[in-house]
């Protein structure tokens, strides 16, 4: 499944497993997002299939491999299965404590461009419009957007400007990661970033803003709260406090929510440094043959077989 490591990092940093407080540590690239999840997603389906007690119409298992870029040719598919059943489990990596996740922000991705005028920077840069120069100010007009509209948060995260230092550069761009809890946020951080472009500093260059969320919000609602109280019931059957959390990542969460269906996530393995070098705890209930994270949140089968919901586990 897709990570966001580059190539070279298991050369760099291998997958191992260690002993820590007596526990099995996994680590390496991709150990906890995703392919800790869909080795728990697949010990999920074994554990139905050996139970025998087909109290429930059916389980569709999906794997994709374009998640970490928004799922642009698998969330078609997403979208028509999500239409077909009655609840979505998504087994994104959980968190350090026994949580689940009942909501995520919508992702965006936005780009502002400048195009001013080239000149020869030693002979005459005073003809030159430098697109850079306007950038800059765009740059902290936008980042300063960051956390005034509720609910949503705004990064500056590229930027790129130039192609030789002889010359006054002509054109200059810097791309966003947008991120809003809800439609209402959308609509505010779009419009005042709209806004930002229309305030140029510098005569004689041109900008110009594009792009678009990527997911609708995953939001809480009482759809999803049905199944963080099933949670609950699992987890204290387990001797587990579960407790709900909202996430600023995005997930297929996003798009299974989006098309209405009940949505649960966050059941993944347990673990820490999210997205820079993952690691995931490792134990063995031998009665069940599953591999279960840190918190023993056994939900994939406990979902499966006490409440009988035609479900269709994600990942």
């Amino acid at each position: 499944m897709d990570t966001v490591f580059p190539a070279g990092e298991v050369e760099r940093r291998p997958f191992a497993i260690s002993q820590q407080n007596g526990r099995h540590i996994a680590t390496g690239p991709g150990v906890l997002d995703m392919k800790s999840g869909v080795l728990i997603g697949l010990y999920g389906l074994h554990i139905l299939i050996d139970a025998q007690q087909a109290n429930y119409q059916s389980v569709t298992f999906v794997c994709n491999s374009d998640e970490e870029i928004g799922s642009p040719s698998s969330r078609p598919l997403i979208e028509e299965l999500a239409r077909q059943s009655d609840a979505a489990i998504v087994l994104e990596p959980g968190r350090a404590k026994a949580t689940v996740v009942s909501s995520r922000r919508a992702s965006g991705q936005y780009r502002v461009e400048v195009r001013g005028v080239s000149a020869h920077a030693g002979v005459e840069p005073q003809r030159g419009r430098n697109a850079i120069l306007e950038l800059s100010y765009q740059v902290q007009k936008m980042q300063a957007l960051n956390g005034t509209v509720p609910g949503t948060t705004l990064s500056v995260t590229v930027i790129h400007g130039g192609e030789r230092t002889n010359v006054v550069p002509d054109y200059a761009y810097f791309d966003m990661d947008v991120r809003a809890s809800d439609q209402a946020g959308i609509k505010a951080i779009e419009a005042a970033m709209s806004g930002v472009v229309t305030q140029k500093v510098l005569d004689g260059t041109q900008i110009t803003l594009s792009g678009r969320m990527l997911s609708a919000p995953f939001e809480r609602n009482k759809r999803n709260a049905f199944l963080v109280q099933l949670a609950r019931e699992a987890g204290s059957e387990l001797g587990l406090n579960i407790e709900e959390l909202g996430s600023g990542g995005a997930s297929d969460a996003n798009n299974t929510a989006a098309v209405g269906l009940p949505t649960i996530d966050g059941l993944g393995a347990g673990g820490g440094l999210a997205q820079r070098g993952f690691r995931m705890v490792r134990e063995w209930d031998d009665s069940l043959k599953m591999l279960i994270n840190n918190n023993s949140q056994d939900f994939v089968t406990w979902f499966g077989l006490k409440e009988g919901l035609p479900c269709w586990m994600k990942y």
